[in-house]
């Protein structure tokens, strides 16, 4: 094996391993990925290309050494993974683990993902599987590429690469317009990363003016991986910088500097190649697990130690099981047999693992996400709200409440002790304020946001043409409103990005309190619960059910800290208050005593996560609302 690929396996799998550890150190660490493509791309293509040339190749052998090569240490890495969920995980998270197994052990754990997450969302951290999505991906291509090159004519391999590479990155342009978690995921748009290596084994290392020109990029090549890692891409992935990415290591390939093959440095990194494939599979569940014990963001030396964790268990892997499954020589029946139960011995210690900590509290349908009056009132984007039957708790409803899921969380309560009938119009993540929509960190953000934009003139159209609706409660988080942020607004018709500060963005709403009142209507303003920087529920559950915590002694809310953190939100309250006549409803006012604020009440769980309450939860605190009189 050559040690410059070995060493970018090893500087691809340290820039993802310091990308996911969360210090913060590389932006764009996941461009590792990219590169593992490209190379994967490039050997297997070039191991096809010279065992079908020379009559020497056969499907079974190619699969075998696959299987030899990937299966072992991936199994016992899952195996490893399900023991140790039974002390980290909580129930919700075992439950999506069961998936997780089934689609690993099945090579279509990417499919799984689809349904399952963002890749870059907050809750991926807490799927140890996560990472396996890519291995799948390269376990497809290594179905449909034998196949192919076996049964097209070898004189068409290079432009039915070449076709192949194009419609593919085609495929990603355009999915990423629609479902950008697809073209992340799904084989047809990330193929082109690993048809670029298999350009570069069947059409350019046999150019010497491709080899030439190569050898010319080399060090911008080199600049580029390790540059790119470093630069914050705000952009959709895989897109141009990937595909940067992706070229100048097929460059680096092609050049083959034969004197860098004893460099030190390089060959410092090919060590860390040799067991890049280990590495790859244990860092990542290591690290969920200590977020997971963590509740959130782990303290500096625990990231740390986690990598080193990772690394020993690499080291480990590497040697014990990669290592003694590369000397099984030749294909046989007992390889098939052991590899069979080898998959349902993986899978089966899933259910062990999951029916050793099963508990007679369900804490998944406690958790579980709260709309409001259903799933179907957190409205999709773009959607015009037109006063739907649906999300009301009876017919001619006079309250109307507008907002995020931050006013979801509040109809059980509302429907159980607030007397006028109501009717929900809710957008998750989209503030109730007119002219204004956050600018969030995501694919498609403009799209978002008109859509966010138009919805709540929606609302206010609606108010104007319903006179019956006489009070509208408006609710969200307005965390995002205290600090600089960017936005979304419209001016003369034409969509702009805009930078406003605290007071901008409460003018904002200040505007949407005067156009609804205009309309004869009174308006009451809920502050968000207290929080406590970590994930409320997930404590609670974890203190019941005996899971690892480290970092923290209990579950209370600390009020000092809570009320340190909103202080903005509340006096801006009290000024909204005092200049509109406005009502302000205080969950913390029934919720917090005098140093703690509780996240239970009578045992039932207030939170489902670090601040929306709970479906169960919801009616508790507005019995409190009302018995204190809190209630409008």
């Amino acid at each position: 094996m050559r040690n410059d690929i070995q060493a970018l396996r090893g500087w691809a799998v340290i820039i993802v391993v310091l990308d996911h550890s969360g210090l913060n150190l590389l932006p764009s660490g996941f461009l590792g990925v990219d590169i593992f493509f490209v190379i994967s791309g490039f050997l297997i293509t070039s191991h096809l290309k010279e065992g079908i040339s020379k009559s020497t190749f056969t499907l079974a052998d190619f699969y075998f050494k696959r299987a030899r090569r990937i299966l072992p240490a991936a199994y016992v890495t899952i195996i490893f993974t399900c023991i140790g969920a039974m002390w980290f995980l909580s129930a919700s998270e075992m439950a999506s683990l069961r998936d997780q197994v089934i689609g690993a052990v099945g090579f279509f754990i990417n499919f799984v993902f689809l349904d399952q997450s963002d890749y870059f969302a907050d809750d991926a951290k807490m799927k140890p599987l996560l990472h396996m999505w890519s291995l799948a991906v390269e376990e497809q291509f290594y179905i449909f590429l034998p196949l192919l090159m076996m049964f097209i004519p070898q004189r068409w391999w290079k432009v039915s690469v070449l076709i192949g590479l194009l419609a593919s990155f085609v495929t990603c342009i355009i999915w990423m317009q629609f479902d950008a978690s697809a073209a992340f995921y799904m084989l047809p748009s990330r193929a082109w990363e690993l048809l670029i290596g298999s350009t570069g084994a069947l059409v350019l290392v046999q150019s010497p003016h491709a080899r030439k020109v190569a050898q010319s990029l080399f060090w911008p090549a080199l600049l580029v991986l390790l540059a790119a890692p470093f630069l914050p891409f705000t952009f959709a992935h895989p897109g141009w910088h990937a595909l940067a990415v992706c070229l100048a290591t097929i460059a680096i390939i092609l050049a083959f500097r034969e004197g860098l093959q004893t460099n030190i440095v390089v060959r410092g990194l090919a060590r860390v190649g040799d067991i890049s494939y280990s590495l790859y599979l244990t860092h990542w569940p290591v690290m969920v697990f200590v977020y997971a014990a963590y509740l959130g963001e782990p303290v500096l030396g625990a990231k740390i130690a986690a990598i080193l964790i990772g690394l020993l268990l690499a080291i480990a892997l590497y040697m014990c099981v990669e290592q003694p499954a590369r000397r099984v020589r030749a294909p046989s029946l007992r390889f098939v047999s052991t590899m069979v139960l080898a998959s349902a011995f993986t899978v089966g210690s899933y259910f062990a693992a999951a029916a050793a900590v099963r508990t007679n509290i369900d804490f998944v349908a406690m958790r579980k996400p709260n709309y409001g009056f259903g799933p179907q009132c957190n409205f999709s984007n773009g959607t015009t709200f037109t006063g739907q039957p649906k999300c009301s708790n009876g017919p001619s409803p006079t309250t109307l409440v507008w907002g995020d899921s931050y006013a979801m969380h509040l109809m059980q309560g509302l429907a159980a002790h607030y007397k006028p009938t109501i009717i929900q119009a809710t957008l998750s993540a989209c503030s109730p304020v007119l002219g204004i929509a956050h600018k969030r960190n995501m694919p498609n953000s403009e799209k978002w946001a008109e859509g966010c934009l138009g919805y709540n003139n929606s609302v206010i159209e609606y108010l104007e043409k319903t006179p019956e609706i006489d009070t509208v409660f408006l609710a969200s988080p307005w965390r995002l409103f205290n600090r600089k942020n960017q936005y979304w607004t419209v001016v003369d018709g034409k969509k702009s990005i805009v930078t406003l500060g605290p007071k901008q963005a409460y003018d904002a709403l200040d505007k949407t309190i005067e156009r609804i009142q205009k309309l004869g209507k009174k308006v009451v303003l809920f502050t968000p619960p207290p929080a406590a920087g970590m994930n409320i529920s997930e404590c609670i559950e974890r203190e019941m059910s005996g899971k690892v915590i480290w970092g923290r002694e209990n579950c209370a809310i600390d009020k000092s800290t809570a009320f340190k953190a909103d202080g903005y939100i509340y006096s801006q309250a009290r000024r909204m208050q005092k200049k509109y006549g406005i009502k302000i409803v205080h969950l913390a006012d029934v919720l917090c005593g005098d140093k703690t604020c509780a996240t239970t009440i009578n045992g039932t769980m207030i939170y489902r996560d670090s601040g929306h309450i709970a479906i169960l939860g919801s009616a508790p605190v507005f019995e409190r609302l009302k018995v204190r009189g809190k209630l409008p």
